[in-house]
């Protein structure tokens, strides 16, 4: 049954997408969503997502909802603060930074939250995650100015200290 609901959802945003109803459109549909539904059957299923070892309580929730509700606003502040510095740093006649990549560790608990770390860098103006390696827990950042860049900082420089947040949130 949830094939068949999950196939009819993908079909009616394939309608949307389409804005025709001729036999052609209808049938190309219903064949591409029914590969689809067959293709990812299993996440459908829910095999792709993690199981945690033990339930979490409450307040585990709760706490961990705490971490996102104190993070997002702080999260929201460093993207326009460094906004605003691509901005100055776009609108300077002349080049005065130094575009570079760093290499720096996640130190998180989990693989989602390191996913979460690599992502919300990538959202931030002027740093994009190129790469990271897993065995090592090592992220390669391309950063927009390096020509200030000391390597004891580099969280606060770098990531805008998001890690010990992200370690609230996933833990």
């Amino acid at each position: 049954m949830r094939y068949i609901l999950i196939g009819a959802v993908l079909f009616g945003v394939w309608l949307l997408f389409v804005h025709t109803l001729t036999i052609t459109s209808i049938a190309l549909g219903v064949l591409l969503c029914s590969i689809s539904v067959y293709l990812f059957r299993s996440a459908i299923g829910g095999s792709w997502t993690a199981e945690t070892p033990h339930p979490r309580s409450t307040r585990q929730w709760l706490q961990r909802l705490g971490g996102l509700l104190l993070f997002l606003p702080i999260f929201f502040w460093k993207l326009l603060a460094s906004g605003m510095g691509i901005a100055l740093l776009a609108l300077t006649p002349s080049i005065s930074f130094w575009p570079g990549i760093v290499k720096t560790r996640s130190e998180l608990p989990s693989l989602t939250a390191a996913t979460a770390f690599a992502n919300l860098i990538t959202l931030t103006p002027g740093t994009l995650t190129l790469d990271y390696i897993r065995e090592t827990d090592t992220y390669f950042i391309h950063w927009i100015d390096v020509s200030e860049y000391h390597s004891q900082t580099v969280d606060e420089q770098v990531t805008g200290g998001m890690r010990p947040y992200l370690k609230r949130i996933f833990t």
